[in-house]
């Protein structure tokens, strides 16, 4: 399990632990597994850069390995996520900003809006990277490591956070739109490539019949 750690400075680090049970859980590095500070690309000078320094980690195995997609701030204050990498879970490789934004504009407050929760998966070829901004939007790419110049997607603006419960049979859950919110069961609809919530079907209903068994995601915020 991927988290974030914060010190007495409140900046912001990835580490990771790992269960046998999914109850107990060890710390097995003397070390924080990613600390953006160390890489050339990641702003350290802007007043936004400590807060949003390297959080809300999801991993994902990937071929042999492990890849690891985080919230952080890319130079030229730009929010971005970002990836590492690792074949052993111990030693990751920094892979970079895999999408970055400035929005300049009345939809979207530029300079400070991060882009958070992000989740990745793949489905008939295509990589979709789905993250929360004002909402959850999503990106489509054939790359899993580079979500660069393509077009940003809504999901849906009344929801936070986006993760699968079940994707064979479309169930996702989601956080309600303020702070404090609660998660709930929703269903994707498909149309083609694109995804939108199904608000016509009682998704919770759907997945207590087909006993799902719900988890958020693998990391957390």
């Amino acid at each position: 399990m991927a988290y974030t750690g914060v010190d007495d400075n409140d900046v912001q680090r990835l580490a990771i632990v790992r269960s046998k049970d999914l109850h107990h859980w060890e710390r097995f590095l003397d070390k924080w597994a990613v600390d953006a500070s160390d890489f050339e690309w990641f702003e350290a000078g802007t007043p936004y850069s400590t807060h949003y320094h390297c959080r809300d980690p999801y991993l994902l195995l990937h071929q042999s390995d492990c890849l690891m997609y985080y919230t952080a701030w890319a130079r030229d204050d730009e929010p971005c996520i970002a990836a590492a990498r690792s074949s052993d879970m111990v030693h990751w490789e920094d892979l970079g900003p895999v999408i970055r934004m400035f929005y300049d504009g009345d939809d979207l407050v530029s300079g400070w809006t991060p882009l958070e929760s992000c989740c990745v998966f793949e489905r008939q070829g295509l990589w979709y990277l789905v993250y929360q901004l004002r909402g959850i939007r999503y990106h489509i790419s054939k790359d899993p490591l580079n979500w660069h110049d393509t077009t940003a997607h809504t999901f849906s603006t009344r929801m936070w956070l986006f993760r699968w419960a079940d994707i064979e049979r479309n169930i996702h859950i989601y956080k309600t739109k303020c702070f404090f919110g609660v998660l709930r069961f929703g269903l994707v609809k498909w149309e083609r490539e694109h995804m939108l919530p199904d608000h016509g079907i009682n998704a919770a209903r759907i997945a207590e019949e087909s006993k799902c068994r719900a988890t958020i995601g693998r990391g957390g915020g």
